[in-house]
Formats: C-alpha cells, sequence, structure tokens
C-alpha cells in the first residue's frame, strides 16, 4: 500500500506541489495503486481510473489542483458513467458534470472513480456486497491503530 495519503494531509500535499517535490502524477498514481490494491477488500469504488494515462491532469493553480477526489455514484460526472446503485441505469453517461463535480474540478481535483452508493441514495445495498468498513479488516491502518 502507498502511505502517502497517510503520512500528508492535503495541505501538505499542495504545499509539496507548490515547491515541486511532488507531480499531480505522483499523486493520482499513488491513489490509484490504494484503489486497486485495497478495494477488492473494502469494495467502496464501482468505477475507477486504472492508469495516469487514463486522466487529463489538471493544470496548477486551483486549491484542490492535483488531489484526487472519489465521487458518490449519485452525482453526475462527464468522465464515468453514473448509475445512482441501480441496475436500470447501468451503464449511463450523463455527459455532464454535476455542479459539485464541476467546482471540485474547476478548482483542480483529479475526479478519479465513483464511489458506491444505495439504489438512489435512499435504499439498501442491492447485489453489490457492501463496502467494507476500514476498522473492521485485520491488519488494516485503522485496526492497528496506526491511523491518528
Amino acid at each position: 500500500m502507498n502511505k502517502l495519503f497517510l503520512e500528508k494531509s492535503i495541505g501538505m500535499l499542495e504545499s509539496d506541489l507548490e515547491a515541486g517535490t511532488i507531480s499531480p502524477s505522483d499523486i493520482v498514481s499513488a491513489s490509484i495503486e490504494n484503489i486497486q490494491e485495497l478495494d477488492p477488500t473494502y469494495q467502496a469504488f464501482v468505477v475507477s481510473k486504472q492508469s495516469v494515462d487514463d486522466i487529463s491532469l489538471p493544470n496548477a493553480g486551483g486549491t484542490l489542483s492535483g488531489i484526487p477526489v472519489g465521487i458518490k455514484d449519485i452525482y453526475n460526472t462527464a468522465d464515468f458513467p453514473t448509475q445512482m446503485g441501480s441496475s436500470l441505469w447501468e451503464g449511463f453517461t450523463p455527459g455532464n458534470d454535476a455542479r459539485a463535480v464541476y467546482n471540485l474540478k474547476k478548482e483542480g481535483a483529479v475526479i478519479i472513480g465513483k464511489t458506491v452508493t444505495a439504489e438512489f441514495a435512499v435504499h439498501a445495498l442491492n447485489d453489490r456486497p457492501p463496502s467494507v468498513r476500514p476498522e473492521l479488516v485485520e491488519g488494516s491502518c485503522y485496526a492497528t491503530g496506526l491511523r491518528q
């Protein structure tokens, strides 16, 4: 597991970006690496980017420039399907961003994927196995008390 996000806050990452000691590509790569390694256990993402090459990285300048963000699957995103946790909407790509997503992108955030939601954000999870709370996974940083 890449420990970048355990060791640094968003503010620290922004400072490192400004100083040039880390690049947006490095941060996004760490996020993708963690999703690929940990999501089979936690099942938090419906869909995510698989490579930095799949992402257009923002120009510097926004308050979230280069910071990866997962978007709940109830918000429209131009780059990902918006399925609202429902098989009725499977594969639907709206072609636009919700206002909240638009504002995140405007500030330079990198949308890394869509996170699981209950059907239409009001019902229980349907045919997907439920996401797993990190503190319940043996050996996780939460379970071992490393996260503070």
